[in-house]
């Protein structure tokens, strides 16, 4: 399940990061300004660290799930 998510994770990112890319390519284009491309680099170093922030959070709250799910099967197997 892990492995899913964080695939899904990753690809939504860089997608995203590809559209903002574009769309800053774009703007340089029209600009003629290479301030632009500051912006460009700093996007996807952005996106970068979004799915590494929501990589760790989402592994964080599995791993959480996972444990309130062992305690829950711990908790059944001593009362019965």
């Amino acid at each position: 399940m892990w492995n899913k998510l964080k695939i899904k994770i990753m690809l939504a990112t860089a997608f995203f990061g590809i559209v903002l890319a574009a769309v800053l390519w774009i703007m340089e284009g029209f600009l003629h300004n290479h301030v632009i491309l500051i912006f460009l680099f700093s996007g996807i170093a952005w996106s970068i660290s979004f799915a590494s922030t929501v990589q760790e959070r989402v592994q964080e709250r599995y791993e959480e799930d996972k444990w309130k799910a062992f305690e829950k099967e711990q908790r059944k197997k001593n009362s019965g």
